[in-house]
């Protein structure tokens, strides 16, 4: 279950960045999980209430928001929007081209004091 070195390194991210900022504890983490990230956001979240234990984290919220995948055709130029890396694009029936948007897993902002 690779969610689990996701989730500790989320907590690596936000203790880094509470420290370069001054803050104490982290209130909250809006994570954005993409279509195609192969990351199950259940199994993420089970790892993160593992991982925050006695961290500044510890009182976190984590907050997962799904992005659809899509990209741009390289063939006609239309947006697409893609469950599978191998999706045909609907206007042209080509598609070689590789996800703009939601491949991803990014921590968008973080809530502290």
């Amino acid at each position: 279950m690779h969610e689990a070195s996701l989730a500790f390194h989320l907590v690596e991210l936000v203790q880094e960045t509470l420290a370069r900022h001054g803050l104490r504890r982290a209130l909250a983490l809006h994570v954005e999980v993409g279509a195609l990230a192969m990351v199950d956001p259940q199994a993420l979240a089970l790892a993160f209430a593992s991982a925050k234990q006695d961290t500044p984290c510890a009182q976190a919220q984590l907050q997962l928001t799904f992005c659809p995948a899509q990209t741009t055709c390289p063939h006609c130029q239309t947006l697409v929007h893609i469950q599978h890396r191998t999706e045909a694009c609907p206007s042209c029936g080509l598609y070689d081209g590789w996800p703009c948007v939601g491949d991803s897993l990014l921590l968008k902002t973080l809530e502290a004091d």
